[in-house]
């Protein structure tokens, strides 16, 4: 994108040029050879006309066979040469006019332009040439813009249909091309301002201005460059692609001096995912993931340290911000994007109303910090979740991480999650059991009752990875009818995340009303709808304890039993009843 860079040259030597044309009224022999008197300009510069043969034509027009134009500088060195096969003359408002080609180049050769069909009108001071416009500028000519001078001798090339200079701005209209070795600046409409003796002031390109350098293709109605400080600004839907990414917003601006990129308005981009995922990831899953891409919209958008060998650069998106892949969205008020050597993705930082969302889950927090190498998500500030349809699973901790790739899920501190107590996601550890003592038979049957809305689990840690959810250290489950308390709930799941097996081990206890239930392993087959209860099992109720090797629960015939083999039932002591069965 440098706009500056592919013109300025230009401009300069048209300082230089722009009064040759303003000469005082002809004298001298007009065939056989004749010389103008010399005339200065403003700038103090001295120019002199020559030509080897002047016809007049009638009306103060004279018509100039081979004229050439050298001007000199101050201290009397030539500076440039403009020559021409003929011209036409006009003594009478000092105009010169031709439809012959024109030649200008100045003696250092870093500036020539060439056309066809041209008018020169020093009342105005006004040059334009209406035809096949083709200007040279040698880089070394370009130092002045507020960046070093090149030392490469290559040009660039400005090519139009017309041009015109008006002693303040030189415009190139018509299918107005720069190139610059690689790099090419196309539009309909290519204007320079400048000011002497400050020199360019800025550049305007309009009319379907298209920039590219190396694979960047950006794309505008308008471009302007303000040489003073040194930023260039595309506006009217600036579009632009780097290789595979994309991005568009309503304004674009570029700062020069500190390699800081602006975009303003409805900004979105396009990403390719292989730039946000760790660099440990296998050559398949590469191939795998190239047609994927990441999407965000913001308001705003900054990129600083816009370059692949200075410090690290910065991205940052601003209001309303909407990150997309694949299923997966995130929201919040800004995102930071930190860099690595070599412009590689480090670490991105959400901040302010986080939500990421992926199909029925959603997570929440203030602050996301995602960091490339490890895969990891930390989610603070308040951080809670949801998932289902209608949000009807919640839970919330201190601190949440999340692994992308894997899909795992560690909670910790503080960890609540709620869920219907019915359902294939749900626990329903309590549903249909009775509010009566346990019985000391080998099977009985239990009554029906209605089940509890919810179901709450508190732990210290959770975890979740492919089809199993860990709870652990002082697990307690609650619903309506009763709670389980231990150290640790395992939960396993299948299709369509319904719940196949619940464990619950290490100092269980199971309490609904006056039944109190404790062992060390409780085991739930959601699709027999049978729990068992082991690990040294006693049952409990007003009193009176019933233990076994094992206890039973089926929950689908809605019966009470316990495993053949020896059981003991205790009264209470004040009854002196005890009775053991062998």
């Amino acid at each position: 994108m440098r706009l500056s860079a592919c013109i300025t040259g230009l401009i300069l030597a048209l300082i230089v040029a722009g009064p040759v044309y303003a000469q005082p009224k002809f004298s001298g022999k007009i065939s056989g050879g004749f010389q103008a008197p010399a005339a200065r300009d403003n700038e103090g510069r001295r120019h002199l006309l020559k030509g080897t043969d002047a016809q007049p034509l009638g009306n103060k027009l004279f018509e100039i066979t081979a004229p050439k134009v050298t001007s000199f500088g101050a201290s009397n060195n030539v500076e440039m040469m403009i020559e021409a096969p003929k011209c036409i003359y006009d003594s009478g408002s000092n105009v010169a006019y031709s439809d012959s080609e024109l030649s200008f180049k100045t003696t250092d050769r870093r500036f020539s332009i060439q056309g066809k069909g041209w008018r020169w009108d020093p009342s105005v001071s006004h040059l334009t040439i209406s035809n096949q416009v083709v200007a040279f500028v040698q880089k070394a000519a370009l130092g002045n813009i507020g960046e070093p001078a090149t030392r490469t001798n290559l040009p660039v090339k400005v090519v139009s249909e017309s041009f015109s200079y008006d002693g303040a701005a030189a415009t190139f209209s018509g299918n107005v091309r720069v190139t610059d070795s690689g790099d090419t600046l196309t539009c309909g409409q290519l204007i320079v301002d400048f000011q002497n003796p400050e020199g360019v002031q800025r550049i305007e390109a309009s009319d379907k201005v298209y920039l590219a350098q190396a694979d960047t293709e950006v794309r505008s109605g308008h471009a302007l460059y303000n040489v003073r400080e040194n930023i260039i600004r595309l506006s009217e839907n600036p579009v632009w692609k780097a290789g595979a990414r994309e991005g568009s917003s309503d304004l674009l601006l570029l700062n020069r001096s500190n390699n800081t990129f602006v975009a303003e308005g409805n900004v979105y981009m396009k990403l390719p995912f292989t730039n946000v995922v760790s660099s440990n990831i296998t050559a398949s899953a590469n191939a795998a993931a190239t047609n994927r891409f990441l999407e965000i919209h913001a308001a705003n958008f900054e990129f600083t340290n816009a370059s692949t060998n200075g410090p690290a650069s910065h991205a940052i998106y601003r209001d309303n911000v909407r990150a997309k892949y694949l299923e997966t969205e995130l929201r919040c008020a800004e995102l930071n994007v930190y860099f690595v050597t070599n412009n590689q993705l480090g670490r991105i930082v959400a901040q302010g109303d986080v939500q990421i969302i992926s199909a029925e889950n959603k997570a929440f927090g203030n602050e996301a910090t995602y960091d490339v190498a490890t895969d990891r998500v930390n989610l603070a500030g308040n951080p809670h979740w949801e998932s289902g349809e209608h949000g009807e699973r919640k839970g919330s901790s201190k601190t949440v991480v999340l692994y992308g790739k894997s899909r795992e899920i560690f909670a910790f501190g503080s960890v609540e999650m709620t869920m219907p107590s019915s359902g294939p996601a749900s626990l329903e550890l309590f549903q249909g059991k009775t509010n009566q003592p346990a019985l000391p038979a080998t099977q009985t049957t239990v009554a029906q009752t209605n089940a509890p809305t919810l179901v709450r689990i508190q732990s210290d840690v959770f975890s979740h990875g492919g089809n199993v959810s860990v709870f652990q250290d002082h697990v307690r489950v609650q619903d309506g009818q009763g709670s389980l308390e231990c150290q640790l709930v395992t939960v396993f799941t299948g299709a369509s995340n319904q719940v196949q097996r619940i464990v619950a081990e290490k100092k269980v206890q199971i309490s609904q009303g006056e039944i109190v239930a404790r062992g060390e392993k409780a085991s739930y087959e959601l699709s027999r709808g049978m729990i068992y209860l082991t690990g040294n099992p006693e049952i409990t109720s007003e009193g009176r304890s019933v233990e076994a090797e094992a206890f039973i629960i089926n929950r689908n015939k809605n019966t009470f039993a316990v495993l053949p083999g020896k059981y003991r039932i205790k009264f209470p002591a004040k009854t002196k009843e005890r009775a053991s069965v062998h």
